[in-house]
């Protein structure tokens, strides 16, 4: 979103995704649905750096990690995050793998302990990036649109198509 100001500032882009609710006469009211360069599906407040230090993690043991993507699920089930892999997995790498790692950030292990996420999962494609491009595109990205990310957020609607 961008804010005009009547002191002079004409655009500022906030880092912030919002929903439009409804209108009050023509102001439109807004509903805080999460931060842009961050995650956060249930107050977990997972940062890219988080998701680069776990693929880093993961591509220490040969393997090839592309994205740790956060799963939101719409109210259908408990969200998740789920890793893409590229090509063949390290039998070292499961969800519980996963888990351990992710819960070295405190919220995620709160909202773990909670029952507010449930536990990760793995996906595996022959092409990765092209997976991921198919799993952006599903939400509505543009292919000229789309870059690698470390850790992106997409519906499991998306997930379901890959």
């Amino acid at each position: 979103p961008l804010i005009t100001s009547g002191n002079g500032l004409l655009r500022y882009c906030l880092d912030d995704c919002l929903r439009v609710t409804g209108f009050i006469e023509q102001i439109p009211c807004f509903e805080f649905q999460g931060r842009r360069f961050g995650v956060d599906l249930v107050g977990e407040k997972l940062a890219p750096e988080t998701a680069q230090q776990l693929l880093s993690q993961l591509n220490e043991t040969e393997s090839k990690a592309i994205s740790l993507l956060a799963i939101d699920t719409q109210q259908q089930v408990k969200p998740f995050y789920c890793v893409l892999f590229e090509g063949e997995i390290h039998h070292s790498i499961n969800d519980e793998y996963i888990d351990s790692i992710l819960r070295q950030n405190f919220h995620y292990e709160l909202a773990r302990n909670l029952g507010q996420l449930d536990q990760p999962q793995i996906r595996q494609a022959n092409n990765g990036w092209n997976a991921y491009k198919k799993l952006v595109m599903f939400d509505g990205i543009i292919e000229g649109n789309i870059k690698p990310e470390p850790l992106k957020k997409v519906t499991l609607n998306s997930l379901e198509q890959l």
